[in-house]
């Protein structure tokens, strides 16, 4: 009898557990944004695994950055189960246009950047998976009033 309740309680932890939602790892990164052109001008936003979302401009790799806010966590959740389900590590592109879009994810020791000449109007149903995620990503950032960190 005693094996029996052990067993029950074992169980009953164990399906509790696989219950709690995924956290993020601690080298969770993700970048993203456009530029180039004559200027090559860039602008972009940030966030990092505590969901603090930054928004950064400049010059090749003479980059400002500035603080805006804190991505609730349930926003970071969907954004990062986003990129899982659209398969952002599997894509390959590598298409720097005069006018690029670049999105840079890290995790768990591995980062991958996908690069595409910048769509007129990205939406979040487009047939590519590239500019679906950066149609996302911008949306996420529009839709997030920056509180105060």
């Amino acid at each position: 009898m005693k094996k029996n309740f052990l067993l029950f309680i074992l169980c009953c932890v164990g399906g509790f557990a696989g219950c709690k939602s995924q956290k993020i790892p601690t080298d969770f990164a993700l970048s993203f944004g456009a530029g180039g052109g004559f200027a090559g001008r860039w602008n972009g936003y940030a966030i990092d695994h505590l969901g603090n979302f930054y928004e950064w401009q400049g010059l090749g790799s003479q980059k400002q950055t500035v603080l805006l806010g804190i991505l609730p966590k349930k926003e970071l959740q969907t954004l990062r189960k986003s990129f899982q389900k659209w398969g952002f590590e599997a894509l390959t592109q590598d298409e720097p246009a005069n006018m690029t879009a670049q999105i840079t994810l890290t995790q768990a020791g591995k980062t991958h950047t996908v690069r595409f000449p910048i769509p007129n109007a990205p939406t979040t149903s487009d047939q590519d998976p590239a500019i679906r995620l950066y149609a996302l990503c911008m949306q996420t950032i529009r839709n997030v009033s920056p509180q105060t960190p």
